[in-house]
């Protein structure tokens, strides 16, 4: 089972901040949970390590390793995707030589809805 974690651990993202690193290797992104204490320990590699390192000294208990609390239960929760958000350019400023000539609008006859002017005054 603990194998298994560590075959599917290529969705790991590394951390952007310290608050979301890894407790152990302060590298990825901490995305296992220890409960019932609830604080977010390390990564899913991290944690593999220590569950085995855990269950090698045959000790009864696993803890966490922020409070010492025992756990009775691991989460792995999939952190956030990284959402870039990019200013759209003006539609023909890339292409027009004199953008701010384009008219920004003109009423279709037969629709009544906007469309935009596709010409270059230039």
């Amino acid at each position: 089972m603990v194998d298994k974690c560590v075959a599917e651990d290529g969705d790991e993202q590394e951390a952007s901040c310290s608050d979301d690193a890894c407790c152990v290797c302060l590298s990825r992104v901490a995305t296992v949970h220890a409960y019932p204490c609830g604080h977010k320990i390390s990564c899913r590699l991290c944690a593999t390590m220590m569950l085995k390192a855990s269950a090698k000294a045959q000790e009864k208990h696993f803890r966490c390793i922020m409070c010492r609390a025992n756990v009775y239960r691991l989460r792995y929760v999939r952190p956030d995707p990284v959402v870039i958000v990019c200013k759209p350019e003006a539609p023909f400023a890339l292409h027009c030589p004199h953008p701010s000539e384009i008219g920004s609008y003109s009423r279709s006859r037969s629709s009544g809805s906007p469309t935009p002017s596709t010409s270059c005054p230039g």
